[in-house]
């Protein structure tokens, strides 16, 4: 799901057939994810939680002028 192209929801299941979910924000040039996995069974990972954090750089503002 995406609100106003600056707030994402997510959720789904993956090739191990455990689901996940997660969230997402974007602000001017930062992008923050967020994302909650859960496995299951004695011999599964634990749950796993991961962040990213991405910075854009090709917006107009540092695109280098050509010569």
């Amino acid at each position: 799901y995406q609100f106003k192209r600056s707030l994402f929801l997510r959720m789904g299941f993956n090739e191990l057939n455990t689901w996940s979910m997660g969230t997402g924000v974007k602000m001017g040039l930062f992008h923050f994810d967020y994302t909650y996995t859960y496995f299951k069974g004695k011999d599964a990972l634990n749950n796993i939680h991961r962040i990213h954090v991405q910075f854009d750089l090709k917006t107009p503002r540092f695109i280098r002028a050509s010569q």
